[in-house]
């Protein structure tokens, strides 16, 4: 691997690397056999770096809530109809149960009963994009990872998972291309974008359209025009698009609520609305649990008397810990009844008066990796170690931490 000067950053810029990964993808696309060709670790990172990237590009897409748009939606997923020639209708609905009521509304033509092979060739494209594609990474033996990436992002109610496992049934099954057929009935279940995501982040991952034999996927479209408009469905996704369903000649497409997630992909963002929906509705929400607005745009009007109010004691927390647990320590005139000097500070079992003659017990504790303070409710007790065993669900006795995690 080359590095860049002055950027202090790996780049992968391995000419041989990137020829023989084309070289090795191209063979086993054209050819669609995948016996005897396999992949060094080298060529490996550099897919998988590469995958990375291009993922982060949707997460940012998805994420960015501030801009949902059902009219910015459909003229992106009107480009991308028109660049892979698929010339739709295209509608838009917030619910996905709209999309049923729709289809049952239909005339008798569209029943799917009757027409239960009838094509629809975005779908039928999509799979035999991804066909292809599995193929490669399965020679890489990194489509299981590829596959788990993408599930980690799709969300808990994403349709994502059962899409993938319905293309990858038929990877598995090794059915032949040119017969490949999606039944309508099988057309009109939702489509998440995360699959569509899936499919760019392989192809870029492997060298994209520049540099990748084209192959045909329909008579009306091929892989390097397939490849090129997933850049609107990526644009679509970044104004609400969630879902898309298929109807012969018409196309719904799904403008949902959007969350920004953090790192462990809680629900999270300090530094305003971690949901929005199409009417405009936000929510805030900090460490995946919901706060009021003020929590997070003026955590200055949290006071000692408003969390201690708060009945939701995840919320508490939550204000706690915006508020600062040695200046709610101090305010609330705490009587210490037991304390322990250990090398990242003092810990404290607390009295604190509650108001209305009520007392609650809290043990004042420091993380040993992160240093952070917090106050844990704990019954009442007379020893700081009796209550620290009480949230580890121990007796005192049985409580000797060597090395606390």
């Amino acid at each position: 691997m080359k590095k860049e000067g002055g950027t202090g950053m790996s780049l992968t810029k391995n000419t041989i690397t990137d020829n023989t990964i084309r070289e090795k993808a191209n063979l086993i696309i054209k050819s669609a056999k995948h016996s005897g060709i396999s992949f060094t670790n080298e060529e490996r990172i550099l897919i998988r770096e590469r995958f990375r990237k291009r993922l982060d590009m949707w997460i940012t897409a998805n994420n960015d809530i501030g801009d949902i748009n059902k009219d910015r939606m459909i003229e992106n997923l009107e480009k991308w109809s028109s660049e892979i020639s698929c010339n739709y209708t295209i509608g838009w609905t917030v619910s996905p149960y709209d999309l049923m009521g729709t289809y049952y509304g239909l005339e008798d033509d569209y029943n799917p009963k009757k027409i239960p092979y009838m094509k629809v060739f975005p779908i039928n494209a999509t799979i035999l994009f991804y066909e292809a594609l599995a193929g490669v990474f399965h020679c890489a033996k990194l489509l299981e990872e590829a596959l788990t990436n993408i599930l980690l992002h799709s969300g808990l109610n994403s349709m994502y998972n059962s899409r993938v496992n319905t293309a990858h049934k038929s990877y598995n099954e090794k059915q032949d291309h040119k017969d490949k057929n999606i039944t309508f009935s099988e057309a009109l279940h939702l489509y998440d974008c995360w699959f569509f995501c899936l499919l760019d982040c392989m192809y870029y991952s492997l060298g994209g359209g520049r540099h990748l034999t084209t192959f045909g996927l329909s008579k009306e479209t091929n892989s390097r025009a397939f490849s090129g408009s997933l850049n609107h469905i990526r644009e679509a996704v970044r104004y609400g698009l969630k879902y898309i369903s298929f109807l012969p000649d018409f196309m719904f497409g799904y403008c949902c609520e959007k969350y920004v997630y953090d790192a462990q992909l809680r629900i999270h963002n300090v530094n305003g609305p971690a949901y929005r929906d199409p009417k405009g509705r936000i929510k805030y929400y900090i460490k995946g649990v919901e706060v009021p607005e003020y929590v997070v745009m003026q955590p200055e009007k949290i006071s000692l008397n408003l969390i201690l109010k708060e009945k939701n004691q995840e919320v508490k927390s939550i204000m706690l810990e915006r508020f600062g647990v040695e200046k709610f320590v101090k305010q609330s005139k705490a009587k210490v009844i037991d304390s322990h000097i250990e090398k990242q500070g003092e810990s404290q079992l607390l009295e604190i008066d509650l108001g209305s003659g009520e007392r609650g017990y809290f043990a004042k504790v420091i993380c040993p990796t992160t240093l952070k303070e917090y106050l844990l409710r704990v019954p009442k007790y007379d020893t700081l170690k009796r209550a620290i065993a009480w949230t580890f669900g121990m007796r005192a006795n049985d409580y000797e931490p060597v090395i606390e995690t």
